[in-house]
């Protein structure tokens, strides 16, 4: 799942036989190899307008109660 949508399925193994016979590639992509490839970005692909809303609801969570 990305962003609330299913973009592949398959077992994990699957899914990194599937992306190196894609590649080409002699040798099994890692997880996250995958990962950046289904979804077309990394874990760490954030912009920083995302942390400062997650920043402003907790505050406003921890204020409320």
């Amino acid at each position: 799942m990305h962003r609330g949508r299913i973009r592949a399925l398959g077992s994990a193994a699957e899914l990194r036989r599937d992306l190196a016979e894609r590649r080409g590639a002699d040798t099994l992509p890692t997880l996250e190899d995958v990962f950046r490839d289904v979804a077309g970005s990394g874990l760490d692909d954030h912009s920083a307008a995302g942390f400062r809303d997650v920043r402003s609801t907790r505050r406003t969570a921890r204020r409320v109660g």
